[in-house]
């Protein structure tokens, strides 16, 4: 049985098909996204692959001509297969489906929520020179695509646009610039009055490796050596910190 909605919308440049899904909720009035589009709320990945399958095959229902701007393997979400973002082939844990984040600024201004936060290193906005939260500041609970609003918790009903921004590093703020410069493919030096990151010769792929592999261990015990894992923002911030990521000047 084809799906229609009250209200439908088009999606706006560059929104992710998530948070997209989740405004058609919002204007619907939906209790959450599995409710709105009869999904499956035992596993999340099953869930928003039919959402995506729900708007994609069935435009007309929803009134969308075309979606240019959702991550193009949607069905195939929850597999080990690599994900194809904006022309890059990308390893799973490259992007975070499962966890959305937010900027409040953003939040008020558009009311929409960008693909590209949905890289797990993407962990600022660089517009508004602050962290993207992925936690409800009142309540603490984790963000969930599971809610009905886009802008509210899912749990205490707080409203996202009232969270307090908070800055980001500069360093940080650089190294997320360069990432929406590979994925648009262009090659330019990511300056800075005071630093460069050196790396503008990797690949996306290559550099969200590298920012793993020597931002996220976290030594816990010299003696018998023994590392925890940072999370996201913990692994960029650790990453752009290293002095072999960073180099004084072009010519250094």
């Amino acid at each position: 049985m084809t799906m229609r909605l009250v209200i439908r919308c088009e999606p706006k440049l560059g929104e992710g098909l998530l948070g997209y899904l989740l405004r058609l909720v919002d204007l619907n009035s939906g209790d959450n996204l599995a409710a709105t589009f009869q999904v499956a709320r035992h596993s999340v990945y099953p869930a928003l692959s039919r959402a995506a399958d729900i708007v994609t095959s069935n435009s007309t229902a929803v009134g969308v001509r075309h979606f240019p701007y959702f991550f193009p393997d949607h069905t195939s979400i929850g597999k080990v297969d690599p994900i194809y973002f904006h022309g890059h082939s990308l390893e799973r844990p490259e992007v975070n489906f499962a966890k959305p984040k937010f900027c409040p600024t953003c939040l008020s201004e558009t009311l929409m929520l960008p693909a590209i936060w949905e890289l797990t290193h993407y962990v600022v906005c660089p517009k508004h020179r602050t962290i993207l939260e992925s936690y409800c500041a009142q309540c603490g609970t984790s963000l969930s695509w599971m809610r009905r609003s886009l802008h509210s918790c899912h749990n205490c009903k707080f409203d996202f646009r009232n969270t307090k921004p908070r800055p980001a590093s500069k360093t940080t703020i650089e190294f997320v610039r360069l990432i929406e410069r590979k994925i648009l493919n262009q090659r330019l030096h990511s300056r800075s009055p005071k630093f460069e990151i050196a790396a503008n010769h990797l690949n996306l792929q290559e550099l969200l490796s590298l920012c793993t592999h020597i931002g996220r261990p976290r030594l816990i015990k010299e003696k018998n050596p023994k590392f925890s894992c940072r999370n996201a923002l913990e692994t960029v911030e650790a990453f752009v910190r290293n002095k072999q990521c960073i180099k004084s000047s072009p010519q250094s």
